[in-house]
């Protein structure tokens, strides 16, 4: 946690985080590794990467508004589909 975030957004974050482990835990049963695939190690590199649908930003830099956390979320659920944008 970063001493600086008021604790109220660190347990808003962190409830999205887990919201988002759910979504990617539900894209595994669809996956031909579903043995050897981490969902929660899979987020994590994820989130702190270059996504080129935010223009090369990483997801962690838009967890700070709703509308942010919006669109990560529909990123998530746009791989979960199959829709790549």
């Amino acid at each position: 946690m970063k001493h600086s975030e008021p604790l109220q957004l660190q347990t808003e974050r962190d409830l999205f985080r887990s919201e988002l482990l759910e979504l990617v835990k539900a894209m595994v049963p669809q996956s031909a590794q579903v043995h050897a695939f981490d969902a929660n190690h899979w987020l994590n590199d994820w989130l702190d990467s270059p996504v080129p649908a935010l223009g090369n930003r990483h997801p962690t830099e838009f967890l700070g508004t709703a509308e942010g956390r919006d669109l990560v979320r529909t990123l998530i659920t746009r791989m979960q589909s199959g829709a790549f944008s």
